[in-house]
């Protein structure tokens, strides 16, 4: 994915899921030229504190409505609202202590922990 923080400031980015709300973005080749309503990126040791700063930060000035971050390590998904280029809520969502982890911005959108913490 391509994100334009400004014109002369191209982020290019390979988010691990993407729900995407204006498929008229698509170009004649199947690439998204917008901008997603909701990022997942899953966690790993290589790519965490990519994740939890840069990324969050850039999803945030490009206008992505919410960002999940799946956290293996700690069985845990945070799931950031972003609004007017703000974080206007951040939720967790932990396994043992919640069943399902919810979209804020999506009703009905939830997983079950259990089936992505095996």
């Amino acid at each position: 994915m391509t994100f334009f923080k400004a014109e002369d400031n191209i982020c290019v980015v390979q988010p691990d899921i993407i729900i995407i709300c204006d498929p008229d973005n698509m170009d004649k080749k199947g690439k998204y030229k917008g901008v997603p309503a909701l990022v997942v990126e899953v966690l790993s040791m290589s790519t965490r504190s990519k994740d939890l700063i840069k990324k969050l930060e850039l999803y945030r000035q490009c206008g992505v409505k919410e960002y999940w971050m799946v956290d293996p390590k700690n069985k845990l998904i945070n799931v950031y609202v972003l609004e007017q280029q703000e974080i206007a809520d951040i939720r967790a969502f932990q396994k043992g202590a919640h069943e399902y982890a919810e979209s804020a911005c999506f009703s009905g959108l939830k997983v079950e922990l259990a089936e992505v913490f095996l």
